[in-house]
Order: structure tokens, then sequence, then C-alpha cells
């Protein structure tokens, strides 16, 4: 899995898909055959500022190439990729990591 991190209001998560989306085929990046899902990150998101809202985007990945910077932080593995208009720092777990 690939995991992104929006943050914001819940009615802007289709821009951060579409950023997602625009990473996959740029990056050269293969789905997975296993669900896409969301985490929610925040305790009560009633009493959340939309703003200050968090959210896991977890993407699964069957292959990937990327020629950008690697991190090894806290046993995770993170890239950095950049394009012209975004930055992404992307977090990679197993599937048995997630449960």
């Amino acid at each position: 899995y690939a995991m992104f991190i929006h943050k914001g209001a819940y009615e802007n998560l289709k821009s951060t898909y579409d950023m997602i989306g625009d990473w996959i085929v740029e990056s050269g990046t293969n789905l997975g055959d296993k669900p896409m899902f969301e985490k929610y990150l925040n305790r009560d998101p009633r009493r959340t500022k939309p703003q200050n809202l968090k959210t896991e985007i977890y993407v699964p990945i069957s292959s990937l190439y990327i020629e950008n910077s690697w991190l090894y932080k806290k046993n995770e593995w993170w890239i950095y990729y950049q394009t012209l208009s975004w930055t992404l720092w992307i977090r990679f777990a197993t599937a048995q990591a997630l449960e």
C-alpha cells in the first residue's frame, strides 16, 4: 500500500484523489488488487475545524518505479515525490502491517 495524507475539509478529498491519480500515471505505478480505503484520524470531526481534518488514503500498489528520494524512518519506508505543481510524501506499508 501507498499511504497519502489529506489535510483539510472532506469536501476537498477529490483534489487529493486527482493528485494521487496523476502520481500513479506519472510514476508508472501499477495498482494492486486489494481494496483502497480511508482512515479518518480526528477523534471527533464535528468538533474539528475543517482545515485541521486529517485523512489517510491507502492505495494498493503492485509495482513501483520512481527515481526520487527514499527515506527509512521509524520502521517505515517513505518517498518524496515532486512535480512542478505539488509535492507528495508517501508512506509504504504491507497489508500485514495494516491489520
